[in-house]
């Protein structure tokens, strides 16, 4: 019997301990969640990467196209110079600092960017000199269909981000279609001059494109009004 009684007032406990009370009143008020001290403010400051972003694309583009147009009596040297530090390197940390502020397509634009012209830059000077490993017509077709695929990705989203953004991507969509007809026809052993002059200058206008949007965005940022609308 005792050990009875003694069940009896451990289950009676328990029905009146705050985990198990099936007696509560039905409407009984739900207790709020705690709400969390606000944060002191962050004394750390990242400044917008953009104009390094653009400008790392905008002046390696245009150094490519240059060299590209077959006329200028400019050679390649400038072009990959660029897309290993500036357009590669530079316009990547800008990408990296443009995801640390929380901004997904600048963020990933630059590095996404940033790692086009590395690529350039290992194709035509790492893998031939070093390893003796030169691309196929084949194999640089394919390299111009995916980042078409990507900056079709990218022009989507760039309407929401102004004209200069929006009309940058558009030139750089079409230069890269331009690429990729050029090199389908060189697959095919045909070498249409115009055409080659054609997509360096469209290439060109890319750039021109990124330099002028990044001109805007400095411009307009340091005279805190809008003096070259975007």
């Amino acid at each position: 019997m005792a050990n009875l009684t003694s069940d009896a007032h451990e289950s009676d406990r328990d029905h009146e301990s705050p985990i198990f009370s099936p007696y509560e009143p039905a409407h009984k008020p739900s207790t709020p969640f705690p709400v969390a001290k606000p944060s002191p403010p962050s004394t750390e400051k990242w400044a917008s990467p953009s104009v390094i972003g653009l400008f790392g694309f905008a002046l390696t583009t245009m150094c490519i196209g240059l060299s590209s147009t077959g006329n200028l009596g400019i050679d390649g040297v400038p072009g990959l110079a660029m897309a290993a530090a500036f357009g590669g390197t530079g316009q990547f940390i800008g990408g990296l600092v443009a995801l640390r502020r929380g901004e997904i397509f600048s963020g990933t634009v630059f590095t996404g960017y940033g790692c086009f012209w590395w690529s350039v830059f290992l194709i035509d000077v790492v893998f031939p000199k070093l390893f003796e490993m030169p691309p196929s017509g084949n194999d640089m077709l394919i390299f111009w269909w995916m980042w078409i695929l990507v900056t079709f990705t990218f022009m989507i989203s760039s309407w929401k981000h102004g004209v200069g953004i929006c009309g940058t991507f558009i030139l750089v969509f079409l230069a890269l279609v331009a690429l990729a007809i050029k090199q389908h026809l060189a697959i095919h052993e045909i070498n249409n001059e115009e055409w080659n002059r054609f997509t360096g200058w469209m290439v060109f206008l890319c750039g021109l494109g990124a330099w002028m949007t990044g001109t805007a965005v400095m411009t307009n940022n340091q005279y805190g009004r809008v003096i070259i609308p975007l």
